[in-house]
């Protein structure tokens, strides 16, 4: 055990287990490839869900049975993909606290079969996707924010806008640079209108282009006026301040996404901003139902490599299961 890792618990609700998440994280930024710091936010808002978890339960990391973690982990939520991805951070955060693996509760619920099997896609669960109804209301939402809303507002609508009218991945959407995004010629209006995005993936050796929707479109237009107007500079199309340059980072998006959503009355519960991904998938698939070239595209839209990946969507297009 490394004497130098703080092993106590200080008083206070949701915040005694703090400690080890620093002492696993400092570890863990002197390997070959430590983690950036919007990864590193994204483990820590992982790691305040379960002490917020086990702190209901009045447990600690360190003083953690299987039944009261099995237990904190159902109330979380979310798919058992995400519980694996919680529960392998905890594993890590107490291996490195020197904590053997027949004693970390974490390890004992890794092996079982619900996590071992969690990213199995014949075991995995449909994805989760918005309805006609929440569709309509967030496309109303992003676009009144783009005319109502401060200039961060508008910049979360316009990456929601790229995930949801794209089909993009959120990290993409995320740092995308303005050499990735297609313009047309001049609008009516004088401005360049966007209608692709031009992205590095592994579906043919030279990347992949993503085709943007109408409205998306629009509202990523309306974001390059607001981006000119203020004067930002840089290579990011999403810059995380005024000064303009580095991308907004992870974390400080995905918050904005939530408020976002429950602004809206929509409680997707832990799957956060690829439930748009998903939907935009659903409503490709959907618009284009026996068309078997359609799914090959979406597939190459969204950057999979497999058209197995695909299949999830398909069922939820055939089956008319919509999960909210």
């Amino acid at each position: 055990m490394d004497p130098q890792l703080p092993l106590f618990a200080s008083p206070g609700a949701g915040s005694s287990d703090e400690p080890l998440f620093d002492g696993w994280l400092r570890l863990r930024q002197t390997q070959s490839r430590p983690l950036r710091s919007s990864s590193i936010a994204v483990y820590r808002d992982m790691w305040t869900t379960i002490c917020r978890a086990l702190g209901t339960r009045h447990v600690t990391a360190l003083r953690l049975g299987e039944g009261d973690l099995a237990a904190a982990l159902q109330s979380i939520g979310g798919s058992a993909r995400y519980r694996k991805r919680l529960l392998s951070l905890l594993d890590a955060v107490l291996t490195a606290h020197g904590v053997a693996p027949e004693r970390s509760a974490a390890r004992v619920l890794l092996r079982t079969e619900e996590y071992r099997l969690a990213d199995s896609r014949e075991h995995e669960r449909l994805p989760t996707i918005l309805n006609a109804f929440q569709q309509q209301t967030l496309l109303a939402k992003l676009s009144a924010r783009m005319k109502e809303g401060s200039w961060k507002a508008q910049r979360d609508a316009a990456i929601a806008a790229v995930i949801f009218g794209g089909g993009v991945k959120p990290g993409e959407a995320i740092t995308l640079q303005w050499n990735q995004v297609v313009c047309a010629d001049l609008d009516s209006v004088g401005g360049l209108r966007p209608f692709k995005l031009s992205l590095d993936g592994r579906v043919t050796a030279g990347g992949r282009e993503a085709p943007l929707a109408g409205w998306a479109a629009r509202v990523l237009a309306d974001w390059m006026l607001t981006y000119r107007a203020l004067g930002f500079r840089g290579d990011a199309v999403f810059p995380g301040t005024r000064c303009g340059g580095s991308a907004v980072g992870k974390h400080a998006f995905y918050r904005s996404f939530r408020s976002l959503l429950e602004s809206l009355d929509i409680r997707v519960g832990t799957f956060g901003s690829h439930v748009l991904r998903h939907t935009f998938a659903v409503r490709q698939l959907a618009a284009h139902k026996d068309d078997a070239k359609r799914v090959v595209e979406v597939r190459d839209w969204m950057g999979l490599v497999r058209i197995e990946s695909m299949q999830p969507y398909r069922r939820i297009v055939d089956e008319r299961v919509i999960v909210v």
